[in-house]
């Protein structure tokens, strides 16, 4: 969803090479995680990222659930 908001690569505000998000991915703490201003996108796509992100996959949205809130 980040890259499709800023229209950019992944992750493209780190300023990383791939393989350095790969590994900041690969190798938490701290999580990783793309950032999308609410300059950039509205605030209800920001917060279904977010939610998208949950640790715990019973707490992410299903595709239905995210298809309706867009």
């Amino acid at each position: 969803m980040q890259e499709v908001v800023c229209r950019s690569t992944p992750y493209a505000m780190l300023e990383l090479t791939a393989e350095e998000v790969v590994q900041k991915v690969r190798s938490p703490p701290p999580l990783c995680r793309p950032s999308v201003s609410v300059d950039q996108a509205p605030i209800e796509c920001i917060q279904l990222m977010k939610q998208c992100w949950a640790e715990q996959p019973e707490l992410r949205p299903s595709m239905d659930r995210t298809f309706e809130q867009v």
